[in-house]
């Protein structure tokens, strides 16, 4: 039947665009976790200036992130 192949055919593509978002979504959890380690690092080198660029840029994408703006605010 088609229409059990057609049905069956789009929760495949539906399973592999979740899975595909999963995985982007942990790509960029990973990244910004790296980001955040080198911006404390250079925190902690008193190396403000970038520090701050550090913090501006995971607060672009993650704008509620507490402890990111309270670093980013020590750093100015």
């Amino acid at each position: 039947d088609h229409a059990e192949a057609k049905e069956q055919l789009s929760r495949c593509i539906q399973v592999i665009e979740n899975k595909e978002k999963e995985e982007a979504v942990e790509i960029q959890r990973s990244m910004l976790s790296q980001t955040y380690e080198t911006a404390l690092q250079a925190y902690r080198k008193e190396n403000y200036d970038d520090a701050l660029k550090l913090f501006q840029q995971i607060l672009k994408a993650d704008p509620e992130n507490q402890e990111v703006q309270r670093y980013a605010s020590l750093s100015r």
